[in-house]
Order: C-alpha cells, then sequence, then structure tokens
C-alpha cells in the first residue's frame, strides 16, 4: 500500500483517504504520507468525542469529496469494507469482504 501511495503521489495523482473515523486520529497520515484526510469531524466535550455534523460514510464520503475538490475529477480507485456509494463512483471499487478484496461493478 505505501509503495502504491508513493508511486501515485509521483505520477501526479492526488490520493484521498475518505473514512468514517474521526479525523482527530486520522488526520496524522497526512504529515507521514503524501496524502489528504477527509473523516468525521469531532470536538473534545465533557470527556467525549462528539460528531460536528454529519458522520463521514456512505454518501457522506462523496459529498465531503466533492466539496475538497474544486472542479471535475476522476476517482480513480476507492476501498471499503461496507457496500457504499464511494466504491461505485470510482472506475474500479474493491469491497473488502471476508478478508479478501473483490471488484464491484456499477449497478445498471
Amino acid at each position: 500500500m505505501l509503495a502504491d501511495i508513493r508511486e501515485k503521489d509521483k505520477a501526479g495523482i492526488k490520493i484521498y483517504i475518505v473514512t468514517g473515523g474521526f479525523e482527530v486520529y486520522t488526520k496524522y497520515l497526512e504529515e507521514l504520507l503524501p496524502l489528504k484526510v477527509i473523516g468525521t469531524i469531532t470536538k473534545y466535550e465533557n470527556e467525549d468525542y462528539k460528531i460536528i455534523g454529519k458522520t463521514c460514510n456512505d454518501a457522506e464520503k462523496v459529498k465531503r469529496l466533492n466539496a475538497e475538490i474544486d472542479g471535475e475529477y476522476k476517482l480513480l480507485e476507492a476501498y471499503s469494507d461496507d457496500d457504499e456509494e464511494i466504491l461505485y463512483k470510482a472506475e474500479k471499487g474493491y469491497l473488502l469482504e471476508e478478508g479478501e478484496l473483490k471488484l464491484v461493478q456499477k449497478p445498471e
């Protein structure tokens, strides 16, 4: 995965991790790798994390990615362990099921 990220970066391809995970835990990846993280936004309040807005899952992932990218873009690959919209927006969407990646097709 790391080699793939670096190879895509060298080719000028922008890499996004769009996750339901809290950005407070995932945003640090931007410091380690050439990518942008879009996740669930939270604030710490009363000794607990409170979600601000919507959790970054399913259709919200596509909405947040569209808001992040100015203009048209091509989504080359998407990976998820849930059958969600972003997989079908990508040229190649991979669903992780029972430990295996399976290519999913756009519904016709």
